[in-house]
C-alpha cells in the first residue's frame, strides 16, 4: 500500500488568467469554498522537482454557480486543490473539463475530455480497493498484514489486466502506473505498446517508474547493508571542517538523514533529543541533511537547536544514494564496531525501544 495514486507537488508560481475550458463548482449542498488550480507542463513534471520551471496558478472562491479556469496551451499535470485537499488531473490544449467538487473532505469528480475520461475508467477500479482498504485499516487492521497484502494484489492483477486488454493506450499507462508491487509495476510498464507510449501522460509513467526501479535498487542495497560495516563518508560540518562516521568507532552511532523541508523529521526532533541526552557520552548523532540549501541546513540546525554532530550532504556527495535512503527521516543505528545494526524509515516510536535494548 505504498502509493495507490498520491501524485502531489510543492512548487513555486506563475499567474493566469481566469478563462473558460475548466469549469469547477461545488455539489449541491457545499458552502461556499476558495479553490486553488496549479497547472504544470506534463514534460516538465516528468523529469523532477528541478526541472519545473512553468507553473500556472489561480485561485476562486467558489460558488454552487461555479466558476471557470483556462486549459493551458501545453499538455498539463493540474492540481485541483483547497486547504484540506488535492485531486489531480490532466489535460490537453482547447479540452472541456467539468468538475464538481465536495468539501470536508476535499474530493472532485472530473469529467469531458479524453484524458480525464481515462483516469476514470482506472479509478472506477481503483476507488472501491481505496475505501475498503481504508476501512480495515481504520478498524485496526496492519498495513502490513496478509489481509492487507491480498487486497492490493487483487487491485494490481485488475490493473494488470487493464494494461493487457484496454484498447485506450492511456488507460493503459495510467493503469500500468498503479500498480502497487514494484516488479510488478516494471514488467507492466516494460510490456506496453505504441498506444500507450504516444499517450501524453507517458512520460509521467517513465518517470514514475523510473522512480520505481531506483527504490527498488536502493531497497535492495539496504537490505545488504543490515550487520555490515556502515559506508565510510566524509562530508562537511557547519564549520567546514571534514567528519567521517570513523571518526566515532567505539561509541554508538545514529544516522539522521533528514531534511528542513521534511514535517516528520522535525516532529522526531524532542524524541531525538531525550535520546541524546539519556545515552550522553555512549552515543553519538549524526545529522546528515539532504535537501537543502546550505543556508536552509545551517538555520534549521539553530533553530531548532540541535545539539549533535551535523554534517551536509550535497547531491554531488551522494550519500544518501550510498545509503539507499527511500524516505525521511530514516535512521540507522550504528553499533561501537561500526556495524548497522538497525534501519528504520518513517517517524516510528519504536526505534528508541530498539535502541534502548540494543544499548542495555
Amino acid at each position: 500500500m505504498k502509493k495507490l495514486i498520491t501524485l502531489c507537488a510543492a512548487l513555486g508560481c506563475v499567474c493566469s488568467a481566469a478563462l473558460a475550458d475548466i469549469n469547477v463548482s461545488l455539489a449541491p449542498g457545499q458552502v461556499s469554498e476558495t479553490v486553488y488550480i496549479t497547472c504544470i507542463p506534463i514534460a516538465e513534471y516528468a523529469q523532477g522537482r528541478n526541472a519545473v520551471k512553468t507553473v500556472l496558478k489561480d485561485s476562486v472562491a467558489l460558488s454552487a454557480e461555479g466558476h471557470s479556469f483556462k486549459t493551458p496551451a501545453f499538455p498539463a499535470f493540474n492540481i485541483l486543490a483547497d486547504n484540506e485537499g488535492q485531486a489531480v488531473f490532466f489535460t490537453e490544449p482547447g479540452d472541456i473539463v467539468t468538475a464538481v467538487v465536495s468539501t470536508s473532505p476535499f474530493s472532485a469528480k472530473f469529467n469531458g475530455a479524453k484524458l480525464v475520461e481515462a483516469m476514470n475508467r482506472v479509478n472506477a477500479i481503483i476507488e472501491p480497493y481505496q475505501e475498503k482498504l481504508m476501512q480495515m485499516v481504520g478498524s485496526g487492521t496492519s498495513p502490513d498484514s496478509p489481509e492487507i497484502r491480498k487486497l492490493v494484489d487483487q487491485l494490481d492483477a485488475d490493473m494488470e489486466r487493464l494494461c493487457a486488454t484496454s484498447p485506450d493506450g492511456t488507460v493503459q499507462a495510467y493503469a500500468a502506473m498503479s500498480i502497487d508491487d514494484p516488479e510488478k509495476q516494471i514488467a507492466a510498464f516494460k510490456g506496453l505498446g505504441e498506444a500507450a507510449r504516444q499517450s501524453p501522460i507517458f512520460p509521467i509513467v517513465e518517470h514514475t517508474v523510473k522512480g520505481t526501479e531506483a527504490s527498488l535498487k536502493a531497497e535492495k542495497l539496504q537490505e545488504g547493508l543490515k550487520g555490515q560495516p556502515a559506508p565510510e563518508f566524509s562530508l562537511p560540518a557547519p564549520d567546514g571542517k571534514m567528519v567521517s562516521i570513523s571518526q566515532f568507532r567505539g561509541k554508538w552511532v545514529i544516522l539522521d538523514f533528514w531534511g528542513s523541508w521534511c514535517g516528520w523529521c522535525i516532529k522526531g526532533f524532542p524524541a531525538l533529543k531525550e535520546a541524546y541526552k539519556k545515552y550522553d557520552g555512549k552515543l553519538e548523532i549524526i545529522g546528515i541533511d539532504c535537501g537543502d540549501s546550505e543556508d536552509a541546513w545551517k538555520n534549521a540546525i539553530k533553530k531548532f537547536q540541535l545539539p549533535w554532530v551535523h554534517v551536509y550532504n550535497s547531491e554531488q556527495a551522494g550519500v544518501d544514494n550510498m545509503y539507499g535512503i527511500q524516505g525521511f527521516p530514516t535512521k540507522m543505528i550504528v553499533d561501537p564496531q561500526g556495524k548497522i545494526v538497525d534501519i528504520t524509515t518513517g517517524e516510528d516510536p519504536s526505534f528508541f525501544e530498539r535502541l534502548d535494548n540494543l544499548m542495555k
